[in-house]
């Protein structure tokens, strides 16, 4: 089934469609020559030979995950599909090309980038292929408290090559307006997708956001998320990453309006020969501003871990508070974690701080737990879960932290006796 299209485009998005084509046939695929990718190669990806796929195949509710929350949104190997997700009130899951036949100004304000796409060659490329998405709006005032689940399910069901799928969604919260949504990313088989997520928060939105990476671990993951905070808007987002073999998270937070609140956390738990890859920019351009970053992970076997965070402090963005940790614990002498704090501060009255650590388990309180007649697998499952959970504690919605803490828990159950 291949979805159809349903109106003409404007010349503004061909062309945004055509510069992205042509500037990721000038860059390519990014490689360690790159700085940005200087800790990841794309060699491997490149060799499995993913083709750009359309094919939905015929999903029912019985081929979806089971539900996290109680309302949910589900997209099929990036499309939106409609007759498989729940009615949420108040939220307007529009798509872009309906949006485009009605409000075409508004599309073109929240998904033209604002930077360069040859720093971004995946995010050129999924410009690219830019067919539809879903727009999810929230008006002025409206508060949507009870969280929602957004499910994006990538399957190789009726799909005869290893398929590569695009996808691009638009948060876009208005003046005042709250939403609490986890996104889960599910899959089954060997495929890639490239992710574009564009937020736009108004002044005073909240958007708590918070994300599952539970792909197939033959799977690919790219994901490039851009946020515009305007005056007091508050973003947080936790991501907790344990599939796919490869995966990219490149996180863009332009802080353009005064008091803006920004919290990134994620936590990662990898094994076997997994790659993950965290970019972070927190670019301070107001004043009074707060940024925080704090990545936690545990790696075994053979896996790689990179953390690329910055805080970019501009000279009229005085009072900042901008801070950034990011501590991994190694469990195998093959493990091996990247970290690459940056400060980049052209303000005077700031308050701004980075740091990452990493090393095997601390022998100590291991040590002392046994004493107290800890068995030793439970002790060392105790001292991990502790050390990921500092990253969810915070989170003030008990549901969506029973979720992350079960994903927590069942790593370690499942891992037991490599632990």
């Amino acid at each position: 089934m291949l979805p159809e299209t349903r109106h003409e485009n404007p010349d503004w998005l061909d062309a945004l469609r055509e510069t992205g084509a042509e500037v990721f046939a000038a860059t390519g695929l990014p490689t360690p020559a790159n700085e940005d990718w200087k800790y990841s190669s794309l060699r491997k990806y490149e060799k499995e030979g993913f083709q750009i796929s359309d094919i939905i195949g015929e999903i029912d509710t019985n081929d979806l995950p089971k539900k996290l929350l109680d309302k949910r949104i589900v997209f099929v190997n990036g499309f939106f599909q409609p007759r498989l997700s729940d009615q949420v009130e108040g939220l307007k899951a529009v798509s872009l090309l309906d949006w485009l036949s009605n409000e075409p100004e508004a599309v073109q304000e929240n998904l033209v980038d604002v930077g360069n796409l040859s720093d971004m060659p995946l995010k050129a490329e999924n410009t690219a292929h830019i067919r539809d998405g879903v727009a999810l709006v929230l008006d002025a005032g409206v508060h949507i408290e009870k969280p929602i689940e957004i499910l994006y399910l990538s399957t190789t069901k009726g799909v005869e090559v290893k398929p590569k799928y695009y996808l691009r969604n638009l948060f876009v919260l208005h003046d005042g307006a709250h939403l609490n949504v986890l996104e889960n990313y599910q899959g089954q088989g060997t495929y890639a997708v490239n992710h574009v997520c564009d937020i736009a928060l108004h002044e005073n939105a909240e958007f708590k956001h918070y994300r599952l990476q539970n792909e197939d671990k033959n799977a690919y993951h790219f994901c490039h998320t851009r946020l515009m905070h305007h005056a007091r808007s508050s973003y947080e987002t936790v991501t907790c990453t344990r599939g796919a073999c490869f995966s990219r998270h490149d996180i863009q937070s332009l802080l353009i309006g005064a008091e803006v609140s920004c919290n990134i956390n994620g936590l990662y738990m990898l094994n076997g020969v997994q790659h993950f890859d965290t970019k972070i920019l927190a670019d301070h351009m107001e004043p009074n501003g707060v940024s925080k970053q704090l990545y936690k992970g545990i790696l075994d076997d053979e896996t790689r871990a990179v953390f690329q965070g910055k805080v970019h402090v501009r000279r009229p963005a005085q009072g900042t508070d901008g801070r950034q940790l990011s501590h991994a614990v190694l469990l195998s002498t093959a493990a091996e974690i990247d970290a690459k704090p940056e400060l980049e501060i052209y303000a005077d009255d700031v308050q701004c701080a980075h740091g990452a650590t990493s090393g095997a388990l601390d022998e100590d309180p291991l040590f002392y737990m046994q004493s107290r007649g800890i068995p030793k697998d439970q002790a060392r499952r105790l001292l991990l879960g502790s050390f990921l959970s500092e990253v969810i504690e915070d989170i003030d919605c008990a549901a969506i932290q029973s979720i992350f803490q079960a994903q927590i828990d069942d790593w370690l159950l499942s891992h037991q006796g490599a632990l």
